[in-house]
């Protein structure tokens, strides 16, 4: 593997892993507790949107299939960590099938169909790690945010 393919594989890794450990933080029962600041969303919501936008652009690269997995991924589909889990692993095992597709450094110079408009895989990488990012961020927030309202 070259090193810019691997430099995003390690990225969206992090990412994944940082997902999971903030998901062992929040407690089962506020997965989902609207959080007014944040427009109402939730955590479970916005940790759930990191890994979609993941989802989105790998199945995008290796399928060319761009759905978003908004049906699945709804609260009401992963309403426990256990099944955001599970998703999480799925999210994993496409990720690992793009990159084996990527082979090397080059691929992210390939013009694809991303969803709309042409465009090359590196920069599909890198918009949809920020994506990803922002969600996961928003997650964070949410749960600093019930942290607060709920002292030790």
């Amino acid at each position: 593997m070259s090193s810019e393919i691997d430099s995003y594989r390690k990225r969206f890794e992090d990412l994944a892993s940082r997902s999971r450990q903030l998901l062992s933080l929040c407690p089962e029962e506020n997965l989902f507790e609207p959080i007014p600041a944040l427009e109402n969303s939730s955590f479970g919501v916005a940790l759930i949107r990191s890994a979609a936008e993941v989802e989105v652009v790998f199945g995008g690269i290796t399928t060319r299939l761009w759905d978003d997995p908004f049906e699945w991924t709804l609260p009401e589909e992963l309403s426990t960590k256990a099944l955001i889990l599970e998703y999480f692993d799925e999210v994993a095992a496409i990720t690992g099938r793009g990159f084996a597709a990527l082979g090397d450094d080059s691929a992210l110079t390939k013009v694809i169909p991303a969803p709309e408009q042409l465009k090359p895989i590196g920069e599909v990488l890198q918009n949809a790690l920020s994506a990803a990012k922002l969600n996961y961020e928003r997650a964070k927030t949410a749960l600093d945010l019930l942290n607060a309202d709920c002292p030790p």
